[in-house]
Order: structure tokens, then sequence, then C-alpha cells
């Protein structure tokens, strides 16, 4: 039976007015969205809604489609908590954990983006954790990981349904690039919530769409990392990345993954940990030498330089970066995944120039940014 609560929900009866809608009219579009959805047993109607005014609350997706009726039509964003529901409680460390079966990674990724999505207060205060980023690159290293297929009892997805995913990526990654991550964070998690999700648990397709699919998935949600990464939101950020890391492991796809590591090593060392830096950076080249692409290589050893930089240790810093110019000439304009795209040489050079001011070499620092006329990192 659907949850009650004796108070009549007067923040729902409030946005109800200001839509403009009647309840027959609140119900049918419900219901319209809720089919958009892959929901397609809803029949509400306005008996329906009047027991939600009286304090009834429907079961899960129905108040997320609630909002999303509110949030479309009032032009601004409505949360559950707006429309006086109870969001759903979310176990402390959702998202903490690398999945090694993908029945598992669909289900932790959905949990993590509808807590997300409703703004869940615990998720979204949740600090870094120190030990989860060795413990989900240990379990990648030696798994065991579980092959068994997830069996979908949906609708029939295709390349075209993936394909969609990774347009939707790349305009995303422009808008983060223009606008910046506070700008984009709620359309990319709700994208996530309510489109990726219910194809990654229900969705039917052939085993190499399904690889696709957790691909892309994987990539979008390393997006969306480094969208709470520049949020500074640093236990969301490391949340997402070791989900992401697991869909990359299901797809099949080593330099995503190789690419997500080094995105871990790089948030280690932004949280002063460089010496997990160092070991995730290490961890990320055993991915990037099996996928055979240079410039990822080359990022992978940049940020394991990174990391020996910070602790002050040249000569280990010299070795690795010795060893990132050499994969680095070997690199081609053509190799390189769309998502690494951004690892040119004046990327490069500045992340050198990071590595000598971490040493304490401001004058070489500052050589290496003249050389390619850069500004100075701060």
């Amino acid at each position: 039976m659907p949850r009650k609560d004796r108070q009549p929900n007067h923040a729902l009866a409030t946005l109800i007015t200001e839509a403009g809608f009647s309840n027959k009219g609140l119900a049918d579009r419900v219901n319209r969205v809720g089919r958009l959805r892959g929901v397609s047993e809803l029949r509400y109607n306005h008996s329906s809604v009047t027991r939600w005014l009286r304090g009834e609350q429907p079961r899960p997706p129905v108040p997320q489609l609630i909002c999303e009726v509110l949030t479309v039509e009032l032009g601004r964003r409505v949360t559950v908590a707006d429309i006086g529901m109870k969001t759903s409680k979310v176990p402390t460390g959702v998202g903490l954990e690398l999945p090694t079966t993908q029945c598992n990674s669909a289900r932790i990724a959905g949990l993590l983006w509808k807590a997300d999505n409703e703004q869940n207060r615990r998720l979204l205060e949740c600090d870094f954790d120190q030990s989860a980023f060795t413990a989900a690159a240990l379990r990648w290293l030696v798994g065991p990981w579980d092959p068994t297929p997830l069996q979908g009892t949906g609708r029939r997805i295709g390349a075209a349904d993936v394909e969609e995913i990774r347009e939707v990526t790349h305009a995303f990654r422009i808008l983060d690039n223009r606008l910046g991550g506070g700008h984009v964070r709620v359309p990319v998690i709700e994208y996530l919530h309510t489109h990726v999700g219910p194809m990654l648990r229900d969705g039917r397709c052939t085993e190499e769409v399904r690889r696709q699919l957790f691909s892309a998935a994987a990539d979008l949600t390393k997006v969306a990392a480094w969208l709470y990464h520049d949020l500074d939101k640093q236990g969301l950020a490391q949340r997402y990345l070791i989900q992401a890391l697991a869909m990359a492991k299901f797809a099949g796809d080593v330099s995503l993954g190789a690419e997500i590591l080094a995105a871990m090593s790089q948030q280690s060392l932004y949280v002063a940990q460089p010496g997990r830096a160092v070991d995730l950076a290490r961890t990320a080249q055993t991915a990037a030498q099996r996928a055979g692409i240079p410039v990822l290589m080359t990022e992978c050893h940049v940020m394991e330089a990174r990391g020996y930089a910070a602790q002050r240790e040249s000569r280990a810093c010299a070795h690795a970066l010795t060893r990132a110019e050499s994969t680095f000439e070997r690199t081609t304009s053509t190799e390189a995944p769309a998502w690494l795209g951004y690892f040119d040489q004046a990327y490069f050079a500045a992340k050198i120039a990071h590595c000598f001011r971490d040493l304490g070499e401001p004058p070489l620092c500052q050589a290496q940014m003249r050389h390619q006329g850069l500004k100075f990192p701060n």
C-alpha cells in the first residue's frame, strides 16, 4: 500500500494552483510522462490527486514524475521535498563500493542518481572517504567479476539509443566548458536518473549494445563527477567516479577505465593524498598499456609525476615525466577517444609546469609556460 500521512499536503496544493492545473490535468500529465519514462502501468485520475492532497504518498517513481511535470510547467527546479513528500532513505555508503556484477552496477548507480536527483541532504553533504579509492582500485584489479549479463525486461534498445546518450554527453561537456558545473549539474543528474538509469536496469538488448550502453553511461557519470569536483563536493565526485569505473569494466572499455583511474588520481592529489595519487596513476597505467593509446599513457605518467612532485620527490618525478614525454612523442591526432580531446601540447605543458611549481622550482615552471605561451599557474 502507498505510504500515508495524516497531514494535508499544502505544499503540493500550492504548486498545483501556481501551475494552473486541475486535479485531472495533473494526473493526465503524470500518466503521460510515466509512459515516456517506461512506466506504462500508471492509471491516475482526479481522485488520485485528491488522495495525494490529503497526505497520501504514491510509490516511486511517481513523486519524481510529479516533480518533472511541475518543473516543466513552472520553469524552475521542483524537488520531492518541494511537493511535500518524503525522499527515499539512502544508505550512508551508497556509491562507495565498486560493484562486481552488472545487476548491482545498474542498481547502485540508479540509487545514487535517484538520491542525487531528489537532493538528498545526507548524500549532498557526504565527505570524501579516505580509503574508498584504494579498495575500488584493488577490486578493479583482482575482482572477482561476475560475467553474468543483466537480463532486462523493459523496452528494446539499440545502437541509436546509445548514440543519443553519447551526443547528450558531448553537449553537456560543451555547456560545462562554457557555463561551469553549477549550471549543468541539475540536467546531467536528471538525465542519468530518468533516461540512462531505466535503460541500464530494464533495457533489453544484444550483448554488444549492452557493453556500449555501459560505456556511454560510464562516460556521462565521469562528467558528473567532474561537475561535482568543480563545485568542491568531493564526496559526491568520488562516488560518481567509483561507479563510472565499474561501468567501464562491464563495458570492456579499458581505455575509459584508465581515464577514470587517472581522474581518481587527480582527485586524490586535490584532497592532499599524493601517495594514493601515485598508486592510482600506476594502476591506471596497467589499463592504458592494454588500451595501447600513447596519449592516454602520457596522462597516466603525468599524474604519477604530479603525485611525486607533491611529495617533493624530484628524482621520481623526473623519471615519470621522461616516460610521459616518450609516450607523448608517439601520439597521433586520430587515435584518442573523443573524451580525451582536451589532452594536447598546451595541456601537457601546463601539467609539467605544475610539477615544477610543486617541486619548488618556479624558474623552471615559468620557463616551461613561456615556451608554450601560457599563463603561469597559481
